[in-house]
């Protein structure tokens, strides 16, 4: 189909007297099999209508240059449950299976499922890792920032996943700050004299050897 055509509307919903949202519809011309008339609609959370209008301009230019995404209603937790049998299960070591099945059972499922693949946004997984640096959902205590650097693997290398088969631009969970583990360690501090003698020792060592 060419993409030199297309035009929209955008619909105050429920009612023009009652706007709760609108809708913007992308009218893009005709099914040659069928048709039909090929319709894509796309809910805007706005009471505001230029800021539907807008959103149809930058839909009608998505189209025209290649790069709009078809909406979808798939969920964040049926897209893992489609990267797990589609793409872990086939190619990868039982271990790394259940690993993976660890982390979206425990940690991604709980927190992330019900939101919509397409509208998971970086703030909310910024705002959920920091919650688990206080308190995980899984035991009530925190998790270390190793943990949660593991479960962001998983959750990207799925989310990777999703921006190839383009149900998403872009990769939400790409830099994403989580901070580091603090550590004691304990360090041997030398005076200069035990420096001395070790280096002595360290030079008898080698001439020994010779």
């Amino acid at each position: 189909m060419a993409k030199s055509k297309i035009s929209g509307t955008v619909r105050p919903r429920p009612n023009a007297d009652n706007i709760k949202y609108f809708d913007v519809i992308l009218e893009m011309g005709r099914d040659p099999l069928t048709g039909k008339r090929k319709r894509v609609h796309y809910h805007v959370d706005t009471t505001d209508r230029e800021e539907a209008e807008n959103m149809l301009i930058m839909k009608q230019a998505e189209f025209l240059s290649g790069e709009m995404l078809m909406p979808m209603d798939k969920t964040v937790s049926s897209y893992l449950d489609e990267y797990m049998r589609d793409y872990v299960r086939v190619q990868s070591s039982p271990a790394t299976v259940r690993d993976y099945e660890g982390v979206i059972e425990r940690y991604l499922k709980p927190m992330f499922g019900r939101i919509k693949l397409q509208s998971l946004q970086k703030s909310q997984i910024q705002q959920v890792y920091n919650q688990w640096r206080n308190k995980s959902n899984a035991s009530d205590k925190p998790l270390k920032a190793t943990t949660v650097k593991h479960i962001n693997r998983v959750f990207k290398a799925s989310l990777n996943v999703a921006v190839e088969l383009e149900y998403i631009k872009k990769n939400p969970t790409n830099h994403i700050k989580i901070g580091r583990d603090m550590e004691d360690k304990d360090f041997d501090v030398y005076t200069v004299e035990e420096i001395k003698k070790l280096k002595q020792a360290v030079r008898e060592r080698i001439w020994s050897s010779q």
